[in-house]
């Protein structure tokens, strides 16, 4: 989740599909490549500048809102089945793990490792749902150009300060408290590993260290450090808990020379957005200039949720919470 949502209805086995990736067969190099091989992803490799990426393993067809680009090939969608819609999108279907959850969260960690020498923005499915992106918005921040000074290996999301979440110590006792009420004896066994894992690495998970929330990331700096980063994050998600914030804090730990910077989701947003190209009407999603409060809270959800996007107004650390589909469409 982005804030403070848990996700209900996106947990679950991919039903019908064999997944590419078996965890005690196969290497993390393994599993790199199976991302780095796909012809799409090397056909971007080679034409692009920037790679934008999101993925989309739902049990429920969505829809994807086009982007503002030309450039179709640069703008890669990983989905678990070619029936989710995407234009403007290059569809990428790829079921490396048996679970939705698992397949949507390596590839908010794993396109530094995939792709040395690329600049990646990734986003969470939510966005593209709820708007129409262009690239030159998502990086105008002169912190990005690459021959900025102060340029950091991440640009993403912070959880907002009021938010337990925000810290590691609030993060791991939210993250345990939502898995009991859920039951969920796998995913149970593998945070409490998780826990154990890096408690025995002599890392301390009390402190109020800062996690970032992965509503979108945007990896600048195409060199080493980013590089071993994805690497020892990639292999906390892929092999012990799927709940790639809980790992984040002690992945940073980890590599001395990484430089994260954490901002208000705000950044992201744009009025543009609210219009798709070439259509002159409000997205999908119900963001449109003109849009009725009745429209417009239908869109956006629940009344905790239009609770949630007050708080964050009033707070002045957000805009708006993006609804754009189920409660499921922003990781946890």
């Amino acid at each position: 989740m982005a804030g403070t949502y848990l996700q209900q209805d996106v947990y679950g086995r991919i039903a019908g599909v064999a997944p590419l990736f078996n965890a005690a067969t196969m290497s993390d190099h393994q599993l790199v490549e199976l991302v780095r091989t796909a012809p799409a992803v090397q056909h971007a490799r080679h034409r692009c500048d920037w790679i934008v990426v999101t993925a989309l393993y739902q049990p429920k067809v969505l829809n994807l809102n086009p982007p503002y680009t030309n450039t179709s090939e640069c703008w890669l969608a990983f989905v678990d089945r070619d029936e989710h819609a995407a234009p403007g999108w290059t569809k990428i279907p790829l079921v490396l793990f048996d679970t939705y959850e698992r397949n949507e969260n390596i590839f908010k960690v794993i396109m530094p490792a995939v792709l040395p020498q690329q600049r990646f923005v990734v986003l969470n499915h939510a966005l593209p749902q709820a708007r129409c992106l262009s690239l030159a918005h998502m990086i105008r921040g002169k912190e990005l150009a690459k021959d900025a000074t102060n340029q950091p290996h991440l640009l993403a999301s912070r959880i907002p300060g009021w938010s337990g979440r925000a810290v590691l110590s609030g993060q791991l006792e939210m993250t345990k408290g939502y898995l009991d009420r859920r039951n969920s004896t796998t995913d149970l066994a593998e945070f409490a590993e998780q826990e154990a894992r890096m408690t025995r690495a002599g890392f301390n998970t009390s402190q109020r260290l800062p996690v970032t929330d992965t509503l979108w990331m945007i990896w600048p700096a195409a060199d080493e450090v980013a590089e071993k980063f994805s690497r020892l994050w990639l292999h906390e998600v892929a092999r012990f808990s799927l709940f790639e914030k809980v790992s984040y804090a002690w992945v940073v730990s980890q590599v001395p020379h990484f430089k994260p910077h954490l901002t208000d989701a705000i950044y992201i947003y744009s009025p543009e957005q609210r219009v798709c190209p070439g259509s002159g009407n409000a997205t999908s999603s119900g963001a449109g200039k003109k849009k009725s409060k009745r429209s417009r809270s239908r869109s956006l959800g629940t009344k905790s949720k239009r609770r949630h996007e007050r708080r964050l107004l009033h707070s002045g650390r957000s805009l708006r919470r993006l609804g754009g589909g189920s409660r499921a469409s922003v990781g946890f």
